[in-house]
């Protein structure tokens, strides 16, 4: 009965550890890529809609600056293998999602919370195909602190 309660041993062995994460590059790949392009599609969006709602004291052209970065990294994001790289590639779209999200909220009304409250939770959401904790953790603390910015 012990039996069913037992932890299993923690698998340190390390060429276990790459074969899985090339395994599960491979498998993750395609969604990885299909949420950057969704997510520069939606600051798209968001920058064009939220210009006609309520005029911004920076210019159209500027708070859509970080698109240029994040297709190039939505671009080599899609032919990389390693996971490493994909997970630095990653974050650095993250951080340019979350400076394009703080360009947005600069120059509007006093009082009015232009931060997007589903924002914060970009990385628990997409926690499934983080590579590795650290770059989730990594996320995390990008996306906290990419708020703070606009308090």
């Amino acid at each position: 009965m012990y039996a069913l309660f037992a932890i299993p041993p923690r698998n340190d062995d390390p060429i276990q550890k790459r074969e899985y994460a090339r395994y599960l590059m491979h498998q993750m790949a395609p969604i990885i890529h299909a949420l950057m392009v969704m997510g520069m599609l939606g600051h798209i969006a968001v920058t064009i809609t939220s210009t006609w709602s309520t005029p911004s004291s920076l210019p159209l052209t500027l708070r859509l600056a970080p698109v240029l970065p994040m297709l190039g990294m939505a671009l080599l994001a899609r032919r990389t293998q390693n996971p490493l790289w994909v997970s630095v590639l990653m974050l650095a779209y993250l951080l340019f999602l979350e400076t394009g999200m703080n360009l947005n909220g600069i120059g509007r009304e006093q009082g009015l919370l232009w931060v997007m409250p589903g924002s914060l939770m970009i990385p628990v959401a997409v926690a499934t195909i983080w590579p590795s904790r650290w770059a989730f953790n990594t996320a995390m603390i990008l996306s906290i602190l990419g708020r703070m910015a606009l308090t």
